[in-house]
């Protein structure tokens, strides 16, 4: 029996070790880099959330410019030596009361509170849906950089990988030259430091070309360690654009710049909502008031009212000039 495990074991040993785990080669050019850091990107996802929260504080603001209903209901045991006078005066039969208040409120004056809050909603949503543009300019910027430089770091490998090779071939040839006695022996050695100095710039290039393909795979969304396969070859192209053109269109187009104006628009309708805490709140107001000795009975009291309602804070010790 042991015998046979330890045969077992020696074949075991010789058979061939693969490697089940393989980087994944993917063809891509430009277009495909943007469409996939895009479609994956998290900031993205989180713009569009920061957008949708935006949208739905605007809706908030809105509805509250219209009517609102509220109902209120408790129930109450009565006693006490009052009721107890009056129930037997009155040959009540109950001891316990259920009430029910039905109230509908519209405003009609809030001191500018809901319009200025509306407004600040709008400018936050305009800010939302340019920071989501800001965002997604800022992720094809990065993918783009990313791109041209894996273009880049791969010709850097190309030259390093020729310059490695020359001088192999002129290492070569001043050894030949001394073994005939034409160079000396110093010459050698300073080929052999210009070698070993180029070999270590192929070795940084290298690694610099690795790095690049990192950072792209990651700003689209696929596995870090994913092969790309870049046909295109780094060209130089001449743009005609001065500085000052550069500024004055930033200044004009940038999403985040634009953004900015809308935050201080809406820092200003803020302190007009602020500034309502000054002016009378008005409403106007229907209710209707019922009890009984069962829940939805009016046997014990029936009532409504309509009118307005106003309420005005005349001093605050100075806390609405505060903020």
């Amino acid at each position: 029996m042991k015998f046979k495990k330890f045969i077992l074991s020696l074949l075991l040993a010789t058979l061939p070790v693969t490697n089940s785990v393989s980087a994944e080669a993917l063809n891509v050019n430009l277009e495909d880099c943007l469409n996939l850091a895009l479609t994956n990107n998290r900031s993205i996802e989180q713009s569009s959330a920061s957008r949708e929260n935006a949208q739905w504080l605007l809706k908030r603001y809105r509805r509250a410019t219209g009517l609102s209903v509220s109902w209120s209901s408790n129930v109450n045991r009565i006693g006490g030596n009052d009721y107890i006078t009056q129930r037997n005066a009155k040959h009540l039969p109950y001891n316990h009361s259920f009430d029910n208040n039905l109230r509908f409120t519209y405003p009609l004056y809030t001191g500018g509170r809901n319009e200025n809050n509306i407004k600040v909603a709008q400018y936050n949503l305009n800010s939302a849906d340019l920071a989501m543009e800001n965002t997604r300019q800022q992720v094809i910027y990065n993918t783009t950089v990313a791109y041209y430089d894996i273009l880049r770091n791969r010709n850097l490998v190309a030259v390093n990988e020729n310059n490695v090779r020359l001088l192999n071939e002129h290492l070569e040839q001043v050894k030949s030259k001394f073994e005939i006695g034409v160079v000396a022996g110093s010459d050698i050695l300073a080929s052999q430091v210009q070698l070993a100095n180029a070999e270590q710039n192929l070795t940084t290039a290298r690694n610099n070309y690795e790095n690049s393909v990192a950072t792209l795979n990651n700003l689209m969304g696929v596995p870090l360690g994913t092969d790309l396969i870049i046909a295109e070859s780094l060209n130089y192209t001449k743009y005609n654009f001065n500085l000052e053109e550069c500024i004055a269109y930033a200044l004009e187009n940038r999403p985040d710049g634009i953004a900015a104006s809308y935050a201080v628009q809406q820092a200003e309708k803020n302190v007009e909502v602020v500034r309502a805490n000054k002016r009378p709140q008005v409403n106007a107001v229907v209710s209707r008031t019922f009890n009984g000795e069962k829940v939805f009975d009016n046997d014990h009291n029936d009532s409504w009212s309509a009118g307005f309602s106003m309420s005005w804070s005349v001093f605050d010790n100075n806390v609405t000039n505060a903020q």
